[in-house]
């Protein structure tokens, strides 16, 4: 048995060792969010190649529901360097998405509603960001430093056939070719 003076100097010396470890912690959270305020590091690499979960092992996103935290983004570094949030599409949305498709060209809403297209109704707007997670997932990338709406990606589950779905991408103009579509389908099948 310990004597009582060498249980305190023990649990004294474990108590400052766990403050020592949450001020670390909390250190390194705050020098991460500087980074990521500032642009520098902490956003993760495009990858080179990908493969959706339907072709790796293990359960596929669009087989099996894995919820994501809506309140949290991921920030992702395209191949040109530019930065954007990709995060979770949520109802409060609907002015990013109609901004988004008003700075669209006519020829990028041609491809992705194959009908020319002026403007989303609110009924539309309200389909494309009420997403329910299970059946019907989008994620949004936004413009880093600015917070506009740069992209989107979403599946449809098809209601006949649960291992099927519909995948919709659409990227602003001045967005499309820097590998911001592949990341949001990258990101999607995870």
């Amino acid at each position: 048995m310990l004597s009582p003076l060498i249980n305190a100097a023990l649990a004294h010396e474990r108590h400052q060792a766990f403050l020592a470890q949450a001020e670390t912690d909390r250190r390194a959270r705050q020098a991460r969010l500087h980074r990521l305020r500032d642009g520098t590091g902490a956003a993760r690499r495009s990858p080179r190649s990908w493969r959706p979960a339907w072709l790796r092992p293990g359960r596929s996103r669009l087989l099996g529901h894995w919820p994501r935290s809506a309140a949290a983004g991921r920030p992702v570094v395209l191949r040109d360097g530019s930065a954007v949030l990709i995060r979770q599409v949520h109802s409060a949305d609907a002015p990013l998405l109609a901004d988004g498709f008003a700075r669209l060209s006519a020829r990028s809403r041609q491809l992705r509603f194959l009908t020319p297209k002026k403007g989303l109704s609110p009924a539309e707007l309200r389909y494309f960001t009420d997403v329910h997670d299970h059946d019907h997932e989008a994620l949004g990338a936004l413009d880093h430093p600015g917070g506009r709406g740069v992209g989107v990606a979403r599946y449809v589950r098809d209601a006949d056939d649960p291992q099927a779905a519909e995948i919709a991408v659409t990227v602003i103009d001045d967005w499309q070719g820097r590998g911001l579509g592949a990341e949001l389908v990258a990101q999607l099948c995870q």
